[in-house]
């Protein structure tokens, strides 16, 4: 053939939770520190504590106005990188990077 074809082979297919769970080693979820109280708090504690997993959890605290962020690992919790995990944060309208 001639230089510019390509030729694709698939080397192997897995399902999209499985490669979640093998190759996503983190999460790290953003909190404005305004945003922060006793409620937020309790309810990203209850969506942990069950759903205990192998990535490690990271918390990002911004500051907007003063334009800082610090960032905290949890040393306590792992969590599994589950749609139910996903989807619970999403619904607290929290912003999250897996990496």
């Amino acid at each position: 053939g001639k230089e510019d074809d390509f030729e694709f082979k698939i080397s192997s297919i897995e399902m999209l939770p499985e490669v979640r769970e093998k190759y996503i080693k983190n999460i790290s979820v953003e909190l404005d520190v305004d945003a922060i109280n006793d409620q937020l708090v309790n309810t990203i504690f209850d969506h942990i504590k069950g759903n205990n997993g192998t990535a490690s959890l990271n918390f990002i605290i911004t500051n907007k106005k003063e334009q800082m962020a610090i960032s905290m690992r949890s040393s306590k919790f792992q969590v599994s990188l589950s749609n139910e995990m996903l989807k619970s944060l999403d619904e607290m309208g929290l912003n999250y990077k897996l990496n």
